[in-house]
């Protein structure tokens, strides 16, 4: 396998890089986490509180949504988990999208690391999947779970 080698970059600088630009992807998505689509109010928050109205757990015996029920689940936890944070229900609903960003983010990494071995090259893949608007846009901005199925 071929290995690309960075001449300026020492041996930490690379685990320097991969903090910075994670914090920046996570500052990212903070700073879009109030901006709520017209999917959010004809969907995912009118859901939202449905569940609220519900107790949580309790709504997934009834029909309310045509989502799958994965993301039912998901949006549950997120109530759960809006129970303890107290956040703006927009946020909470985002907020497994932007996880599994970071999680798609890793497996990006893993998967170059096959072809390129060491640090240096997966870090840089998988910052710059998490800057690819496509990816930032679709999960912290409009809400949208089309990363964690993918």
């Amino acid at each position: 396998m071929k290995k690309i080698r960075f001449p300026s970059i020492r041996k930490y600088d690379d685990w320097l890089l991969l903090a910075g630009g994670l914090a920046l992807a996570l500052l990212l998505r903070l700073l879009l986490r109030g901006y709520i689509s017209g999917d959010a109010v004809t969907g995912s928050l009118g859901w939202y509180e449905i569940i609220e109205r519900h107790n949580g757990a309790e709504v997934l015996a009834h029909n309310f949504s045509g989502y799958t029920p994965l993301y039912l689940y998901m949006l549950v936890l997120s109530y759960y988990l809006n129970q303890v944070i107290h956040v703006h229900p927009i946020f909470a609903i985002k907020l497994s999208s932007i996880i599994f960003d970071f999680f798609a983010a890793f497996w990006v990494y893993k998967i170059v690391q096959v072809k390129y071995p060491g640090k240096t090259v997966g870090f840089i893949a998988a910052l710059v999947f998490l800057f690819i608007p496509t990816v930032f846009m679709n999960g912290a901005m409009w809400g949208q779970i089309d990363g964690i199925f993918t």
